[in-house]
């Protein structure tokens, strides 16, 4: 899969706009910007590197789908198309290391379900009152502002994300992370917190502005 950050800012603006999970999002934007370990990718940095696909053995197809996706499709199909290459990435790692769950017929399915929960769980979050709502603030001019979140995903895994963005709201760098072993509400916004700032710092930004949604974690450090 080659890089598609040539794109102007509309498709950008197009892809955080969707309503689907912000990791799904965070994953295309990698994808889009050859950050991922794609065969592709692999390809180009190790000699003699095998480029046939590790589930069904057959070549590794040149032809870039993304480019027309991001640009043609409106915003519902994009969001199912991103859903479901998220979700055969994942099933393709998991195959990889040796949970080998990987089900064609259902992998589409698993997508869809799970942005029609997020679009539902969205729309239950919607505050009665626009009063209580919150909107980002950019930083100042010549620093930066990185909000991050973490929590839980299924019955025992953890995921961390967060997104860096200028005064004009523009992204300049975004991160997820997940696995197993939950450790906590609390203990994962914490963990996500000190893993984006070390993300974020290992490429170059220090003129950082942090900012969470975790009120506990708001408390104990004030």
């Amino acid at each position: 899969m080659g890089s598609c950050s040539h794109y102007d800012i509309t498709i950008w603006k197009k892809l955080w706009s969707l309503n689907i999970p912000p990791r799904m999002k965070v994953f295309m934007w990698w994808l889009c910007h050859a950050a991922l370990p794609t065969k592709a990718n692999l390809g180009k940095r190790l000699p003699n590197f095998r480029m046939e696909c590790d589930i069904y053995g057959c070549s590794i197809e040149s032809e870039d789908c993304l480019e027309k996706a991001l640009k043609v499709s409106d915003k519902e199909e994009l969001g199912h198309f991103v859903a479901i290459v998220w979700e055969c990435w994942n099933a393709q790692n998991r195959f990889i290391f040796g949970m080998p769950d990987f089900n064609p017929s259902v992998l589409g399915v698993r997508a869809l379900k799970l942005v029609q929960s997020y679009a539902e769980a969205q729309e239950m979050r919607v505050a009665p009152k626009a009063s209580h709502q919150t909107k980002w603030k950019p930083p100042i001019s010549g620093m930066l502002k990185l909000n991050f979140d973490g929590g839980k995903i299924g019955e025992s895994g953890w995921g961390w994300g967060f997104v860096v963005r200028n005064h004009g709201g523009e992204v300049v760098l975004a991160g997820s992370h997940q696995g197993l072993g939950f450790a906590g509400a609390l203990v994962e916004e914490v963990r996500a917190c000190l893993w984006s700032l070390q993300t974020a710092r290992r490429f170059g930004f220090d003129s950082l502005v942090i900012e969470g949604d975790s009120l506990s974690l708001h408390q104990k450090l004030r």
